[in-house]
């Protein structure tokens, strides 16, 4: 804007730096004499001297005029050739401009590139050392339980085998061996019932939700089997969060095999924890049917 409003003074002293040259050349026209130097009827009684002052008086006129006329239009050329220089300027400043922005741009976009590159390439190894940590933490998890129920098997399998022997001797052994059966056997489904719950986290980590009902669904059975209705209530509960958070809220379909075997672990559960098998059903009964 600055070099727009120089350019304009710049032309606005151009054009009356010519207006006061034609002006002054006007002005400067000598008057035509009234007697020619070169007359044949000068007059006797004018003075030959006043001839020749006028006669140098209309040469030094005419000189300055000539000499004015150089000089504005000299200066009128400097002006041009300053408007022309700025208005280069000005191009070239703008070209450089625009080339320069130009450059930031690409510049800027391929830094933003490589630093999203970057960033995804971290954010996936640490994604895959945290899942390589949980998986080992779970399957070492995994592996003491299964030693645990192994141990439990064995235990019920020697003492079935220790109070077989000694069934015909007394009933009231009898009752108590049954009692020890029932005992372990309620302890191997509250294992597994626990078991169910870690493989529940896995598929969470893997999400694939519908997975993670059907192991709530064979939790659940577990629990039947323990008859604990604190575990029923509490996979419930869970069950209910994973419909809401895993398959509600991002808009996922279940299949009719999965909705029957929910439908029938509800049906059971409902004798343990009525109003959270109804709360459950009532969820279930919002999630689409997958066609």
């Amino acid at each position: 804007m600055k070099l727009l409003q120089l350019i304009a003074v710049l032309a606005v002293c151009f054009l009356s730096l010519q207006s006061f040259a034609q002006q002054n050349k006007a002005g400067s026209t000598p008057v035509r004499a009234t007697t020619d130097i070169s007359s044949p009827t000068l007059s006797p009684k004018e003075d030959p001297e006043l001839i020749t002052l006028r006669a140098q008086n209309k040469i030094i006129k005419e000189y300055q005029s000539s000499l004015l006329d150089t000089v504005y239009w000299a200066l009128a050329a400097v002006f041009a050739v300053a408007v022309i220089l700025a208005g280069f300027g000005w191009f070239t400043n703008f070209k450089v401009y625009e080339a320069d922005k130009l450059r930031l741009k690409e510049d800027f976009n391929a830094r933003s590139k490589e630093l999203e590159a970057n960033l995804e390439a971290k954010l996936s190894s640490n994604h895959v050392e945290l899942l390589k940590t949980v998986e080992g933490k779970l399957d070492a998890l995994v592996e003491r339980l299964s030693r645990d129920m192994s141990a439990l098997r064995d235990e019920l399998n020697s003492a079935k085998t220790k109070y077989d022997t000694r069934f015909e001797t007394s009933e009231k052994e009898i009752a108590r061996i049954e009692t020890s059966y029932l005992n372990i056997s309620k302890k191997l489904a509250l294992s597994n019932t626990a078991l169910r719950e870690v493989e529940e986290y896995v598929w969470d980590l893997r999400g694939i939700p519908i997975n993670i009902l059907i192991t709530q669904c064979q939790g659940l059975d577990s629990a039947f089997e323990a008859g604990d209705a604190f575990y029923v209530k509490h996979i419930l509960d869970r069950m209910k969060t994973t419909m809401e958070s895993k398959i509600l809220a991002t808009g996922r379909t279940i299949d009719d095999v999965v909705l029957k075997r929910i439908d029938g672990v509800l049906t059971k559960a409902a004798p343990f924890d009525g109003v959270g098998a109804n709360d459950v059903r009532e969820v279930l009964k919002k999630i689409p049917l997958e066609k």
